[in-house]
């Protein structure tokens, strides 16, 4: 299978970058899987969480929103803000939920204790 390159950073730092078999983006017209060869695309991300799968292995980053551009060759993410899902303290996530003030803080916590509790879509 064909690999495609997979890059992503926030405004502070860069995240993650390596070739894998597939990304799952969590876009905001709904889930995209990307494979090598996909066509060009430039997505709005809503918050979520992104899938690398190379082989067996899978790595799992929450986001808090962005964008994705999206070539054959490659996928690149630019996210507002981003965590290993493995690094994520639920009881934290609920805690922010519980105080959050609008409904986009809400759906970031809500997606981020997601992200957790549901690791599969």
């Amino acid at each position: 299978m064909a690999k495609i390159a997979f890059h992503i950073a926030t405004p502070s730092a860069q995240l993650y970058a390596a070739d894998a078999d597939m990304v799952l983006i969590p876009s905001a017209d709904g889930d995209m899987g990307v494979l090598a060869g996909h066509s060009p695309v430039i997505a709005l991300l809503r918050p979520g969480t992104i899938i690398v799968q190379d082989g067996k292995q899978q790595q799992r980053l929450f986001i808090a929103g962005g964008f994705a551009e999206v070539q054959p060759e490659k996928v690149t993410v630019l996210a507002e803000q981003g965590v290993w899902v493995s690094e994520i303290d639920v009881n934290t996530a609920k805690s922010e939920w519980e105080s959050a003030t609008t409904d986009t803080e809400k759906a970031i916590f809500q997606a981020k204790i997601d992200a957790v509790e549901k690791p599969y879509y």
